[in-house]
């Protein structure tokens, strides 16, 4: 699920810096981590913290070079892992930012910068695609998803829109394929003691042919102060 999170925010994040939406390989962005994490040739998951690193050192790589078959392979088909590794570096994300609640993630989605990549305790509280409140004591298995949006579908009782949620369990899941989650639900995700959340934002490279942005648009765009992950240590 990190590969499907991973990749995912770097289709994001080229939709944003070019106005078209490239698909990104999920197996090489799943391998990757799991080579920064020490797990390779086991299928047994990976970090946001190193798809985060990785996004920044390894970058995104077209979903036509690796296409995903639902086997794992660590070895991509009918190309070198280096011709691989060199297209990919073509497109590298350059501003992270550590999410540590609701805020955090309201204020990096509602100024536009990008999706944010979650890992989170799943549990039956999470189950259903609308979340008001999660029980981080419930436990249960590791699992990670991408806040992409906010939504006036819902609102909480303060008019607080839900944070839209990307799944990978096909439309048959939620709302078409994506959840709804309320500010409580996500602040008390942020007190499990397994959440980590990252912004992925700034997705450059020589493959990357930056979209024409009027003076209107520049102009009127909500600046937010970026951290970078490098600098912060994570």
């Amino acid at each position: 699920c990190q590969g499907f999170t991973l990749a995912t925010a770097g289709m994001y994040n080229s939709y944003l810096a070019t106005g078209e939406l490239e698909m990104y390989s999920q197996q090489f962005a799943y391998i990757m981590t799991q080579t920064r994490d020490g797990l390779l040739g086991r299928d047994q998951g990976s970090t946001i913290e190193n798809g985060e690193n990785s996004a920044e050192e390894d970058g995104f790589l077209p979903y036509k070079w690796w296409e995903y078959t639902g086997k794992y392979h660590t070895t991509p088909p009918g190309r070198s892992m280096a011709e691989c590794k060199g297209e990919a570096k073509r497109r590298l994300i350059q501003t992270t930012a550590t999410i540590q609640n609701a805020e955090d993630a309201d204020l990096f989605i509602g100024t536009g910068l990008g999706p944010i990549s979650i890992g989170i305790t799943w549990n039956d509280s999470v189950n259903r695609g609308k979340v008001d409140s999660f029980d981080y004591n419930r436990g249960g298995g590791g699992h990670a998803l991408l806040i992409c949006g906010k939504t006036r579908k819902f609102e909480d009782s303060k008019g607080r829109p839900y944070f839209k949620i990307a799944n990978w369990w096909y439309k048959t899941w939620g709302y078409n394929g994506y959840g709804y989650w309320s500010w409580d639900a996500l602040n008390q995700m942020f007190k499990g003691r397994y959440t980590v959340a990252r912004g992925l934002s700034d997705l450059a490279g020589d493959a990357i042919k930056p979209r024409k942005m009027s003076w209107g648009e520049y102009k009127y765009t909500p600046k937010y102060s970026r951290r970078s992950s490098k600098s912060q240590g994570a």
